[in-house]
């Protein structure tokens, strides 16, 4: 498991986000669940991202992360950054 050019870690051909911000244990273990759903071809993804994206939300509403930093969450695991391409979520100015 090697750093790419771009910094990213690639392990089973998913990328993992670099996360430069702390962010809670919770929000933590969803990001790793996801990942290990998509590496293992999981049958309960629609639930994987509904958990992670609750997490996302619960930790931006307690101020554990800032919207930024939920939003570069959001941009990667939920809307497909994780596959190389980001799906627009319709909030972009």
């Amino acid at each position: 498991m090697g750093n790419g050019k771009d910094g990213l870690k690639k392990q089973n051909g998913i990328k993992e986000l670099p996360i430069a911000f702390k962010i809670p244990g919770y929000l933590q273990k969803d990001i790793r669940e996801l990942v290990n759903g998509i590496r293992s071809k999981a049958d309960n993804m629609d639930c994987l991202l509904d958990e992670l994206q609750g997490s996302i939300n619960t930790a931006m509403l307690e101020a554990a992360i800032t919207k930024e930093q939920a939003e570069t969450l959001r941009a990667y695991y939920i809307n497909g950054g994780i596959f190389g391409e980001v799906i627009p979520t319709g909030n972009e100015e």
